[in-house]
């Protein structure tokens, strides 16, 4: 199997991967704002959203490192403040309410905007 881009392979067939031992970061939050941003690099390029890009993390690890070192979450480059503050406070949002509920479980007609069939409530696709 060929390597991925940036990854040599060797005579052998075994690929090398590149590695970084050490970063002169001038404080701790820096090391570790470098070390998130460093392991999100090859992400950020795409159009993931925050969600996306935490689906790749252990999120209580990025959790707990971002609250041991909270300097860190503004030297981001890969997650804003507000991403950030979003992980370290959990979710923003209540809980429906039992008159919202019944909102939610209103039965609708959905039209499939690319061949127009009417979904109808109950009704089931058929495979």
């Amino acid at each position: 199997m060929d390597p991925p881009r940036g990854i040599a392979k060797l005579d052998d067939g075994q690929w090398a991967v590149p590695v970084i031992f050490g970063v002169d970061a001038e404080s701790k939050a820096a090391a570790v704002a470098f070390a998130i941003d460093h392991n999100m690099t090859n992400m950020l390029g795409g159009k993931l959203g925050f969600t996306d890009l935490l689906a790749v993390w252990d999120e209580e690890g990025l959790q707990k490192v971002l609250a041991d070192v909270p300097d860190a979450g503004d030297l981001l480059a890969s997650l804003d403040t507000e991403d950030v503050a979003s992980l370290l406070s959990g979710p923003d949002f209540d809980p429906v309410g039992a008159d919202d509920q019944s909102r939610l479980d209103e039965k609708k007609t959905v039209t499939c905007p690319e061949c127009g069939h009417r979904f109808l409530p109950g009704e089931h696709a058929s495979e």
